[in-house]
């Protein structure tokens, strides 16, 4: 299991830098990719990563990978929550 955070300065800079690692964790062998929403503690911003790789991408298409949320195993929502700059 690998835990990854990303900041960034704006939120088209993190969605960015989220759908990469998505797409670059889909190898044979991962079995889940998901995230911690934390309530929006951690930002103003909510990323559902299933739209950010989008309906054309090949992530979450092999067996056995997908997206969720964190805490739990749910793999239903996908959602993240996450912050730009500080202001």
């Amino acid at each position: 299991m690998l835990e990854i955070v990303v900041n960034g300065l704006d939120r088209t800079a993190v969605a960015t830098a989220l759908a990469a690692g998505i797409e670059a964790a889909c190898v044979p062998g991962v079995v889940e990719i998901s995230a911690g929403n934390y309530g929006g503690k951690l930002g103003k911003h909510l990323f559902r990563l299933r739209e950010l790789v989008g309906a054309t991408s090949t992530a979450g298409q092999g067996q056995g990978q997908g997206q969720g949320t964190g805490g739990g195993g749910d793999s239903g929502g996908g959602d993240s929550s996450g912050s730009g700059a500080s202001s």
